[in-house]
Order: C-alpha cells, then structure tokens, then sequence
C-alpha cells in the first residue's frame, strides 16, 4: 500500500469523524434523557451501516456510475472514496476537497465539499 493511499485514508476518516460526530450530536440533543439517544440515533446509525455495505460493493467495481456517486455524497463518501482510492480508480481531482482557479486566485470548493458543509451546517443547526 503506497504513502498516498493511507495519507488519503486518514484524511477521510478525519472528515467523515467531523461529520457523523456533528450528526450524532445534534441527534443526541435531541434526547431529553440519555437512554432516549439510541432511539433518536438509530436512523443514522442505519444510513452509516448502509454505506458501510455500498463501500463493499464498491471494490468489486470501482469505476460504475453509482460507485462514483457514492463517492462525491457526502454521506456515502467517506466509505466508498477510500476504496476507489486505494483500487485506484478515483482520477488525481477525486479525492481533492477544493480546487484553485488561476483567474481568481482564491481556493474554490468543490459541490461535494459545499453538500458537506450544507449537510453538517443544517444538522448541527449553525
């Protein structure tokens, strides 16, 4: 396994920490006692065990469409990107959260990178 591809994993498993963590916190609030959590929580922890299986699909045929979409659904990608990373199927733009453009000179985000911060901004309530 090459330097990149766990550079890569790390990353990835940074990001998609901030995000279900955030998730999981602003469900937990939701709570009004700490043994009505797992029942406010249950319907992400459902979407996060699905994702898990989409990403096990995914190694079998990295380059599909659905494969390529799981990867840039914020929710789905911290499972699946990892995976076409380490296949090598994600082109060298994939896996990059942001872009420059030379005419503007300023760092310009990717709609994967603005779903995420749309996603965990409305769940966190900021």
């Amino acid at each position: 396994m090459s330097t990149s591809v766990i550079i890569w994993a790390v990353v990835w498993f940074v990001l998609s920490y901030a995000l279900f963590a955030t998730a999981f916190g602003a469900l937990g609030s939701l709570a009004s006692r700490s043994e009505d959590a797992s029942s406010v929580t249950w319907p992400l922890t459902v979407a996060m065990v699905a994702c898990y299986f989409v990403s096990f699909a995914s190694i079998g045929s990295p380059d599909a469409v659905w494969a390529r979409l799981a990867s840039w659904l914020p929710v789905t990608a911290p499972f699946a990107m990892p995976n076409r990373i380490a296949m090598g199927a994600a082109s060298w733009w994939d896996p990059r959260p942001g872009t420059s453009r030379p005419e503007t000179g300023r760092p310009q985000l990717r709609r994967r990178s603005i779903s995420l911060a749309i996603f965990s901004s409305v769940v966190s309530g900021v």
